[in-house]
């Protein structure tokens, strides 16, 4: 009798032990979806930065352009030389 009782415990504990194996898995992708996604959050921050730099460089460089043609006009070249080629 000993052995059935002892039996039907270990029975009723085996699915709280499967449960918190199960919530406790839950619990690791539930860390992993939120590590992925402060991830992702990051990387759209750089890529934002990134875009703003090149944005400047871009300025930059029509700056540059504006200057040589200043400078070429300033030379006596003929407008149509001015502009620096592409």
């Amino acid at each position: 009798m000993d052995e059935q009782q002892e039996l039907g415990a270990a029975e009723r504990r085996a699915p709280l032990g499967r449960l918190g194996s199960e919530l406790a898995e839950y619990a690791r992708l539930g860390a992993t979806l939120a590590k992925l996604y402060f991830q992702s959050r990051v990387l759209i921050a750089q890529n934002y930065i990134l875009s703003c730099k090149l944005r400047m460089w871009d300025a930059v460089f029509v700056y540059f352009k504006i200057q040589i043609f200043l400078i070429r006009l300033s030379y006596g070249f003929p407008i149509g030389q001015c502009w620096p080629a592409e």
